[in-house]
């Protein structure tokens, strides 16, 4: 906060610093800082994706794979992880394997925050192994 005009060349300066979802009380009394920690699996043989979901504290979430365009954009359907069940995990299909494929996983609540990861955005040989090249087509 500067103080304007400035008279007689006296200047005032204040910085105020408004705490975060980073912050152990905020984060867990306020609803946009629910976001969860998410471990991943690929499965090719199946070509699913396990998401293992932990630190919800009973609350339930979506979890959905996407492509990250300007948005991420829906694959598949959104799937209902309830907060109640012991075991927070979902098995996610997938039809291919691309640098924009991305799992997305927020609380079941309105305008939730949404944690992203795009596992596959700079890992080439990741997916090289599912790129097929059909050389008299030009198309992967």
């Amino acid at each position: 906060m500067t103080t304007i005009p400035n008279y007689c060349g006296v200047k005032l300066t204040q910085e105020y610093y408004v705490e975060d979802c980073r912050n152990n009380d905020v984060g867990k009394n306020i609803p946009d800082c629910f976001v969860s920690k998410m471990a991943y699996n690929v499965d090719r043989t199946r070509k699913t994706i396990s998401v293992n979901i932990s630190d919800v504290q009973n609350r339930d979430c979506y979890v959905r794979l996407c492509h990250q365009r300007f948005v991420c954009e829906d694959v598949g359907p959104v799937t209902l992880i309830q907060g109640k069940d012991a075991m927070k995990s979902a098995s996610l299909q997938y039809t291919q394997l691309l640098p924009c494929l991305c799992i997305e996983v927020w609380p079941a609540i309105l305008d939730a925050r949404r944690m992203q990861l795009c596992p596959f955005k700079n890992g080439n040989t990741v997916l090289e192994k599912d790129m097929k090249y059909i050389p008299h087509a030009s198309a992967l």
